[in-house]
């Protein structure tokens, strides 16, 4: 008998149920090289979209956030951003081992996808039996990094907070509090990327600390086992800060990544609920010279997925309100109250903007309590069947779909980064990279699009990865200007494609401002003249 468990006054029921089914389990489920199995496919999988350069903003303010801090620039000081700080220190460790090129972003993504898929297989395994425990892995690997094929904040903040719960849970089977205290370090360390995930991703530990106290077992140290959680946590926290006032820049720190989000992010980001879902879903679609009666077919059935984790949330509620009036003891079930309350609370942290994406970077611990639920429910043989299969077949249509899609990419363009895959050719990219811009030159790329300056290495001028107008914005376009007239940049890339109008593709809220408060555009029409249009950017040139 472990010592710290001595004090124990009753073993929880939940225990002795999962004992039981662990006999039903298969053994090869719990195989090792199972896990090596499941994330050699992910990763084989991923290497399809992750080879390939797509055109995703969010990418270039990461890499070359990662690439500042490789060269000793201060986050938010130096350079501007609202992400947590260990986005770019992630991935500039990356850097700074193995080079900062294109391919090693691509490696750093890739084991990022593949890990996320093993974490999310262990936790399901632990409580789900059979063939079923390879559903929400597979759904989490398909409806993710295939999406957004990107280095992002979305998949680091993923990674650590399943970290994190799988070591909870780990604390929860040993009664180790090693465990319970690294817990408390990666959720620390998911705040670090993203506040609010690793807030609430604590929150929900406490809570089932608490409950498992209250119900399960009588547990006299309850209050040592918080204090652990807490001190993992508040010691990233303080180790954080102390970096930051280290730096000087603690109040640049507050104002990118806390005052700014909370006067205009918000505001930008109000979306109605699973926004743009279906044109999520058939942006990748293959096999569109098919017949239409099939074409139809297949965006229907590929929409499936999509619909499944949109819903995700209230089909657990009402799994719950189904259990509780039928089978209450499956409810009280510590597994059904743990995964439900850690699957809600990386849900809830992905609401700032409510997108389909953002759903789909919140769902992989909902998506292991819906098959928790699923997997207690008493169902006849054909119901038993039929839902699992439908929702694989739909996915492993999806799949096929999306892989079709990437596997077509198959231009070559050689940077100064390495070469890279892309599915159209870019003609500002070649131009960046031509002999009239050379590495090192000063290259304004506006409003969105700062990946060119790490492909073709060379520097942008102001502080600002993307510049989108709103509350409070005004300072920074004076400064952003000033740069660019102090420096002489002598060549802009002007986005036709996301900028004015078009924005509230994304950000429905969005309102352009009168013409006489754009500032920017402004000082372009008086600075500079049209060359031409390449893949979709304005071409600038400073006059005289």
């Amino acid at each position: 008998m472990n010592p710290e468990n001595s004090h124990v006054a009753e073993r929880p029921p939940d225990d002795l149920h999962h004992k039981k089914r662990a006999h039903n389990h298969p053994s090869w489920l719990n195989s090792p090289s199972t896990y090596l199995l499941i994330g050699a496919a992910a990763a084989a999988y991923l290497y399809l979209f992750v080879r390939v350069q797509w055109r995703i903003g969010d990418e270039g303010d990461m890499v070359n956030g990662a690439l500042a801090v490789t060269r000793g620039l201060v986050p938010y000081r130096d350079f501007y951003d609202l992400r947590g700080p260990l986005s770019f220190y992630w991935l500039g460790l990356f850097f700074k081992l193995f080079g900062a090129t294109w391919h090693v972003a691509r490696v750093h993504l890739l084991l990022t996808g593949a890990a996320t898929t093993v974490f999310v297989y262990h936790l399901t395994r632990r409580v789900v039996h059979g063939a079923l425990a390879l559903l929400p892995c597979a759904y989490v690997t398909v409806l993710s990094i295939p999406l957004w094929a990107a280095p992002h904040h979305h998949w680091d903040s993923n990674l650590f907070a399943l970290g994190a719960v799988t070591a909870f849970f780990g604390w929860q089977d040993s009664r180790r509090h090693i465990a319970l205290a690294t817990a408390g370090v990666l959720a620390g360390l998911t705040s670090c990327v993203i506040y609010q995930k690793g807030g609430l991703l604590l929150i929900s530990f406490m809570a089932i600390l608490v409950i498992s106290h209250r119900y399960f077992i009588r547990d006299r140290s309850l209050l040592a086992s918080v204090g652990t959680l807490l001190a993992g946590y508040t010691t990233v926290g303080l180790i954080v800060l102390v970096w930051f006032i280290h730096l000087g820049a603690l109040s640049d720190f507050f104002s990118a990544t806390i005052a700014t989000p909370v006067n205009s992010y918000v505001d930008a980001n109000r979306l109605p609920y699973a926004y743009s879902l279906t044109s999520t879903a058939f942006q990748m679609l293959s096999f569109r010279r098919l017949s239409p009666a099939l074409v139809v077919a297949n965006a229907e059935v590929c929409l499936l997925p999509f619909a499944v984790i949109a819903a995700a949330p209230f089909l657990v509620l009402v799994m719950l309100a189904v259990r509780t009036s039928t089978a209450p003891a499956t409810i009280r079930r510590l597994s059904v109250i743990a995964y439900c309350t850690i699957g809600f609370a990386l849900w809830f942290s992905e609401f700032h903007r409510r997108d389909i994406m953002h759903l789909i970077y919140g769902c992989p611990v909902l998506a292991i309590a819906l098959c928790v639920l699923w997997d207690a429910v008493d169902r006849r043989p054909v119901v038993r069947a039929f839902v699992p299969w439908t929702a694989t077949l739909s996915l492993a249509l999806l799949a096929v779909n999306l892989g079709v899609y990437a596997a077509a990419a198959d231009v070559r363009i050689m940077t100064r980064r390495g070469e890279i895959v892309m599915p159209h050719d870019d003609a500002a990219l070649r131009f960046l990279l031509s002999d009239q811009v050379a590495a090192g030159d000063y290259v304004f790329v506006y409003p969105y699009y700062s990946e060119y300056y790490f492909l073709a290495d060379v520097r942008n001028p102001t502080r600002f990865g993307e510049m989108l107008y709103g509350p409070g914005s005004e300072p920074y376009f004076k400064e952003a200007i000033a740069a660019v007239e102090a420096k002489h940049v002598r060549y802009v890339l002007w986005d036709t494609v996301v900028s004015g109008e078009n924005l509230t593709k994304w950000f429905p809220a969005y309102r352009e401002p009168p013409r006489d408060e754009q500032l920017m555009e402004r000082y372009f029409e008086s600075h500079y003249d049209e060359v031409t249009i390449l893949n979709g950017f304005r071409l600038l040139k400073r006059k005289n």
